[in-house]
């Protein structure tokens, strides 16, 4: 038996849920391959718009769901020729490592936790 598209007809592709929206009291259904029609011509565009959109790494491919999640990687990948260097980086910032001076007595700390550990003590603090 051929399916006859008439009026009001909807296509529907692998993995659309029929019945969305409805209540989870609901049984709802995966299409788990793609519904074809004799005449009528399947564009592969109809299904890339829908697609959720991935985000590749550049150095090693693998890919992601959200942007952030890949440039992170991207930064810190093990083929990226700066990833050293990132690494570097991310770690004396989190550190908080650089020129730390004190302004009284001109005393240089390479983290900024040193510097306060002695302004305090030298303020007298606890």
């Amino acid at each position: 038996m051929e399916p006859r598209m008439g009026r009001f007809f909807c296509i529907i592709f692998r993995g659309d849920l029929i019945h969305n929206g409805m209540p989870y009291d609901v049984v709802n259904h995966r299409i788990h391959c793609y519904l074809s029609f004799r005449g009528l011509k399947w564009e592969p565009d109809v299904v890339n718009s829908v697609l959720p959109k991935t985000y590749s790494c550049q150095y090693c491919g693998i890919k992601y769901g959200d942007s952030a999640a890949m440039r992170s990687n991207r930064r810190f990948c093990t083929r990226n020729p700066e990833a050293a260097k990132n690494e570097e980086t991310r770690r004396r910032t989190d550190n908080k490592e650089g020129e730390w001076t004190c302004p009284l007595c001109l005393k240089t700390f390479t983290k900024s936790g040193s510097l306060r550990s002695h302004t305090f003590r030298a303020a007298g603090l606890p």
